[in-house]
Formats: C-alpha cells, structure tokens, sequence
C-alpha cells in the first residue's frame, strides 16, 4: 500500500469535510508513490526539511496543518491496524502558525461587489465563509419579527465549533438579496464558496475572511459589548463572566444595526 492508498482508504474510513480531505491530499502529494512502510523517521525529516522554504511568515503554518493531516491519515490507519506507528505525531510542534492582517477598507473600495449577495451576508454579518456560502434555504429565517440566520450544521457543511451554532439577525439591506444566495454543491471538490472568495481576491486584492476582520473592527469602533460581539460572530468568550446571563436575538440585532450606522429602537 503507497501513502496515497492510505489516504484515500482513511478518508472513506473518516469522513471529513471536502475542505480537510483536499489539505490531506496537498500534504501527502510529495511522498504519495512511496509505500506506507517506507516512511520513517529519516523520511519525515526529509518531508519537513523540503517543505520548509522561506516563502514567507505563513510557511510554518502551512507545513504545520500538512504535518497535522499526515499525522490524522496515520491514526485513522493505526485504528484500522494498517500501520503500527505513527512516524508524524508532534511533528508540527516547532512551527507556528501566524494569524495574517488585513488592511481595513471602506464600503466604497468594495464597490464592485455592493449587489453581491455573498459579499453582503459577510459584510453585514462577520459569518464565516463556509457557514454563508453552505447554508440552506431552510436556515433563512424570514417570517419572524426579526428576520435571521439559523446557522448550524447540515449536510453540505459543518460548523467550526459548537459555539458557531447561532442565530443571525439579518440586515436590513441585504434582506433583498438573501434569496438569491447561490447553494453550494455539495459534491464539488471545492469547500462552500471557496471559488466566490477567489474571485473577490483577484478583484479587490482581499480574500473573503479579510470582510469577517473588517467587521470585527468595526464592531470595536461602535462600541459593541463585548459578550454580544463574540456570539455574533460565533466565538467563545474569554473570562469569568462569560457564562453568565444571556445573550437574546433583539440584542444582536441592535449590534448588527449599529455596526451598520442604524439604530432601532424598541
């Protein structure tokens, strides 16, 4: 059996989302046509030594994530007792992954992309790529007095973690165009919106998690409690209170208003 072999065979063992089976397969590329018994130590230092190439900040992070997939690939064939060791594990310890900057833009510099309806779920709102570009017409809540988003896991996408399953209030102006929201196909070898967040890139020079920063950002600049700000988004507060109290849909509406320059009072 090659490591191409185990891959596959431990990607129908596993099921992983389309997205993390195509990171399995740029990191087992390189080494893909020799057998599984031939990776051993002397072979991962090879691997890491290759693929650490000054190309950049991001470059620790990226032979990272491909240790850590060749790492998953071998686990899942341990469970499956193909292999008896796993010659990957820790071996992503010495690099970090560095968290990119994004330049903060105006509305107007994205004007291209004003009818977009993509461009203003994201905007808006701060979702994540994947959870707008892979939701479901059954999640577009519009018949409440507060229209939202359900956001949870379905069939096209998972989630990034449990605190991601949340409701989004929907702003006022993109309530025009969520209906024309383009369903991802769940059988493309492309992750949900992938493509769409290419096409943004090659034309404002920003890829689509640089709109999630913006609104981030902008959320600060308007004083948006912190508590708010974190489930509007989908992360876990930080700290003692954190657990406390609740958080209710008219409250992220008003923060989702006020990062917009509205206000609704109630």
């Amino acid at each position: 059996m090659n490591v191409f072999e185990l891959a596959d065979f431990a990607h129908r063992l596993k099921p992983i989302e389309p997205g993390t089976y195509k990171l399995w397969l740029n990191a087992v590329d390189p080494i893909g046509e020799l057998a599984v018994s031939d990776i051993d130590d002397a072979q991962v230092t090879r691997y890491r030594m290759e693929r650490l190439k000054p190309w950049g900040s991001w470059c620790g992070g990226t032979l990272k994530m491909r240790l850590a997939s060749l790492q998953s690939i071998w686990n899942v064939g341990i469970k499956a007792k193909l292999v008896d060791t796993n010659p990957w594990l820790g071996q992503g310890a010495d690099y970090t992954k560095s968290k990119r900057k994004y330049t903060q833009q105006s509305w107007n510099y994205f004007h291209e992309f004003h009818k977009d309806p993509m461009f203003l779920c994201i905007w808006h709102h701060g979702m994540r790529l994947g959870e707008i570009a892979g939701i479901l017409p059954e999640e577009v809540v519009l018949n409440e007095e507060i229209p939202y988003f359900d956001l949870k896991h379905n069939k096209i996408r998972k989630l990034k973690n449990e605190e991601s399953i949340r409701q989004v209030p929907i702003h006022p102006a993109c309530r025009p165009f969520v209906n024309e929201l383009k369903l991802h196909n769940s059988f493309s070898s492309y992750s949900p919106g992938e493509i769409w967040s290419r096409r943004l890139k090659r034309r404002t020079g920003y890829p689509a998690h640089s709109l999630r920063h913006n609104f981030i950002n902008r959320m600060r600049k308007a004083g948006v409690e912190y508590s708010i700000a974190m489930r509007l988004v989908g992360h876990s507060p930080q700290g003692t209170t954190a657990d406390y109290g609740d958080v209710f849909l008219e409250d992220l509406e008003q923060a989702v208003l006020k990062v917009g320059g509205l206000q609704k009072l109630r």
